[in-house]
């Protein structure tokens, strides 16, 4: 991917340099005017209170960085974690459960990963078990239990669920209350309305949760870079929201451009990967066919 910042707008295409070519014309970058928001008038929107939201969601998200935490599982590996989070995302479409409802349990997963070893047999029951909890936390009306037996086919008797449930919630010491890419994506969402540029920030999003090599990024930082990534390929100007704004270091922003070449890379692999589930979710025409931007060669121009 070719990366070129002038100070008029950025440019990303294919194929990738070396990121040392990343410099301090980075901070030129002028980023789109401040949209007028159409809920400041809305109490339920509490804007006095955004940037201290943020400010908390912000350092909670800090601690929620699971690096490398597969070294330590002797029986997983990253095709496994792969896989499961493909089939968190085919079982959420199918159920029609919200899309906080998947971040989060993804997010579950990997903090229950990093704390107790899983044996690879047992990775089925902890993956439904935080798709279970998720649901219970996020859904006002939330699939049954015997609900989640029948996605394992069986495989997981309600008894086995219900107990994995408790071993999860104390590992977790049922802080089930935590910031996920959802929780950043509205606040960009609301500054820049086109459906399909919307729509192929969460599908950038949806491709991360499959890929180990994003957990890495913040989930503000991956919403900054998928927003980015779309802005560029729809030919939309980007704008940013202002607590992002008030907080873009010029060293901050290098990292929004280092993880949105990690996006790039993923928006170019996704035809040819084994990890299908978000490419057919994002294929359908409720989501524009975002995924298709994207042709069988796999080549993209951002």
């Amino acid at each position: 991917m070719h990366l070129m910042v002038s100070s008029m707008k950025l440019n990303i295409s294919l194929p990738i340099p070396k990121r040392t070519r990343l410099d301090r014309r980075l901070a030129r970058l002028q980023l789109s005017p401040q949209a007028p928001s159409e809920l400041e008038d809305d109490p339920q929107s509490v804007v006095e209170y955004v940037a201290d939201i943020f400010s908390k969601l912000g350092r909670d998200e800090d601690c929620l960085l699971h690096l490398d935490y597969l070294q330590f599982q002797p029986e997983l590996d990253a095709e496994e974690r792969a896989l499961a989070a493909d089939w968190l995302v085919e079982v959420q479409d199918k159920y029609r459960l919200r899309t906080e409802t998947l971040f989060l349990a993804v997010s579950l997963l990997d903090s229950f990963l990093a704390l107790r070893e899983v044996r690879r047999k047992d990775l089925q029951l902890v993956v439904v078990v935080c798709l279970f909890a998720a649901a219970k936390f996020e859904e006002i009306e939330p699939p049954d239990v015997r609900d989640f037996v029948l996605m394992t086919q069986e495989a997981c008797s309600k008894e086995r669920i219900l107990a994995m449930e408790a071993t999860l919630l104390n590992a977790l010491e049922f802080r089930l209350c935590r910031p996920t890419a959802v929780h950043f994506l509205d606040q960009y969402q609301e500054k820049n309305t086109l459906k399909k540029c919307r729509f192929l920030t969460q599908y950038l999003l949806e491709l991360g949760l499959v890929d180990t090599h994003m957990l890495r990024f913040t989930p503000s930082l991956q919403v900054a870079a998928a927003a980015l990534v779309s802005s560029r390929l729809i030919g939309q100007p980007l704008v940013w929201p202002q607590h992002t704004r008030q907080g873009c270091s010029e060293e901050r922003f290098a990292e929004v451009v280092t993880c949105a070449l990690e996006m790039c890379r993923l928006l170019e692999e996704s035809p040819q990967s084994e990890m299908q589930a978000v490419r057919r979710k994002f294929l359908r025409h409720e989501y524009l066919s975002v995924a298709a931007l994207v042709g069988c060669t796999g080549h993209a121009e951002c």
